[in-house]
């Protein structure tokens, strides 16, 4: 294909701008059926069509007067007079195809026969050429102006047709992810017009103050759920925050008020209200609130104490998820520009350069690690952390286990096995916390240990539940520091990773100990220098089904 074609016809946006029609490749339709048998008759050409370009062949999305299988099939391959069309945004007028030194050769005036070709460009609203309106003759003919005037005209319509079903679909995808992000929320949310009126109130909303979402629309809500204090004193529509944001466009957070349900019972609530402005005139206002009846008795039940604690555990939790999420972003950057570079993207490299590539590559993954490691810690500190408990076969979940890691144990001289035994059983817990923890305690025994065998065994504690067990034959771990290595940031004794050279992040085994925690269950090690460890997690018994 000519490069001059070839250009217009890939250029992504273009693409884009066809494929977002969802046009292509769809079943024949009247209303643009109606558009090419019209244009057939006003202009007298005996095949007329209407085609999307795509980058390896023409949909006809209607046509008429082709014969079989065109006609059935609607789709060309290789090069056709559409793709000289789509150049400009200008109609291409063809009188005779085989008298042009340039269009005689294009390969549908052999096997379609045609000798005249008027084609008018169907443009976007963003200035894309996603195809062409056409009339063809299978005799030469000179195109009279009308004729070019009345195909520009029934182009236009089946763009206004194109651009107002995408405007339509855009418009209901808003208002399905609206919904959806409405419903999805614990958050009770209403929109309130200038009046103060309901105009829409989520599922969990209307919930929370005992009416359903339809009672409440088209109600005034201060009268309905703000009409008193929590003192049982009136509270005046003049002295309401929520309505002053929606008459007078002022925006509200509050943290210590409460609303009223349709039982006459009241619930203290955070809300905010923000004005709703549409070309800066106040149309009304949006609501959100949380009821905070169980943080409120929480907050209660805490001396100051643990409340300043707390407040200390979440700053630094709050800090280091934003801290994680601000440089995983970069790190990731700099892995996949790594890869692209050692893939030879731009380029082959010289053996001294893929050196330090792949040391930066081994440095910033290490980086990614502690990151990971921090944004876990984190999540775990501030309490969110999900646990989803399930039954679980524990060998199915260790030899899973095994089959991730044993390519890391392979390439480091290591051994895997597993003591069958108390193993295989079932278990109800979360299996993917316990592949966690048991996956950071299968990766510390092969970075830091002496390239000796490493099992998994499990055991019945005299208590009851489960202990799964790593041993290693490693360099053990000293009595005295064997509760620092579920500190965070410790690591004990100046070892080295035996993959990348460097020291651990010293958080693993507290997040794995938390992780335990969390199940309900514990991580502790056994251990003599010189002569191993043996870290144990202990699972409760399940509970009954």
């Amino acid at each position: 294909m000519d490069a001059d074609l070839t250009g217009p016809i890939r250029d992504p946006a273009r693409l884009q701008a066809v494929r977002r029609t969802g046009l292509l490749d769809t079943p024949p339709e009247d209303v643009f059926d109606r558009l090419t048998r019209l244009a057939a008759r006003v202009v007298g050409a005996p095949a007329t069509f209407m085609t999307l370009v795509d980058s390896d062949h023409d949909f006809y999305k209607s046509c008429f007067g082709f014969e079989e299988p065109l006609a059935s099939e609607r789709q060309l391959q290789g090069t056709t007079f559409c793709h000289y069309a789509i150049r400009t945004d200008q109609p291409l007028v063809i009188d005779d195809t085989r008298a042009h030194p340039e269009y005689r050769h294009v390969p549908t005036v052999q096997s379609l026969g045609i000798a005249a070709y008027l084609g008018i460009p169907l443009v976007t609203h963003d200035g894309h050429v996603i195809g062409s309106f056409c009339a063809v003759d299978f005799q030469p003919r000179r195109w009279a102006e009308t004729d070019v005037e009345v195909l520009r005209e029934l182009a236009a319509s089946a763009m206004r047709e194109v651009e107002l079903r995408a405007l339509v679909d855009h418009a209901e995808r808003e208002r399905r992810e609206k919904l959806a992000l409405l419903e999805s929320t614990d958050e009770g949310i209403y929109g309130l017009d200038r009046d103060g009126c309901c105009i829409f109130i989520n599922r969990a909303g209307a919930e929370m103050i005992g009416w359903a979402p339809e009672e409440v629309l088209g109600k005034e809500m201060h009268p309905l759920i703000h009409h008193h204090r929590e003192d049982g004193t009136p509270y005046p529509e003049a002295e309401c925050p929520i309505a002053r944001a929606a008459k007078e466009g002022a925006a509200v957070r509050a943290t210590n008020e409460v609303l009223w349900r349709r039982d006459g019972t009241c619930f203290p609530v955070e809300y905010s209200s923000h004005p709703v402005l549409e070309d800066g005139e106040r149309r009304g206002a949006v609501v959100t609130f949380l009821d905070v009846t169980e943080r409120r008795r929480a907050e209660e039940a805490r001396d100051r104490a643990h409340r300043e604690l707390r407040a200390t555990l979440e700053s630094r939790s709050r800090f280091f998820a934003a801290m994680s999420h601000e440089l995983r972003t970069p790190i990731n950057a700099i892995l996949g520009y790594n890869d692209l570079l050692l893939a030879g993207v731009y380029g082959e490299l010289a053996p001294e350069q893929r050196g330090g590539i792949e040391r930066g590559q081994t440095a910033a993954r290490h980086l990614l690690e502690l990151v990971n490691d921090v944004l876990d810690l984190s999540k775990v500190e501030a309490g969110k952390m999900e646990i989803q408990v399930e039954e679980v076969s524990v060998s199915a979940l260790i030899q899973d286990l095994f089959a991730t890691i044993r390519p890391l144990a392979a390439a480091h001289g290591y051994d895997l096995t597993l003591d069958a035994g108390p193993c295989d059983t079932r278990v109800r817990t979360d299996p993917r916390r316990v592949r966690q923890i048991l996956l950071n305690l299968l990766s510390n025994a092969i970075k830091f240990g002496e390239r000796r065998p490493v099992r998994v065994r499990c055991r019945t504690p005299a208590t009851g539940g489960l202990a799964i067990e790593v041993v290693d034959q490693g360099r053990g771990i000293a009595p005295q520091d064997q509760e620092r290595v579920f500190e965070e940031f410790e690591q004990v004794g100046g070892a080295r990773d035996n993959v990348t050279g460097q020291g651990g992040t010293g958080l693993g085994l507290p997040i794995s100990r938390r992780l335990a925690g969390l199940l309900g269950g514990w991580l502790e090690v056994e251990s003599e220098p010189g002569q191993g460890s043996t870290f144990r997690l202990t699972l409760p018994p399940s509970p009954p089904l």
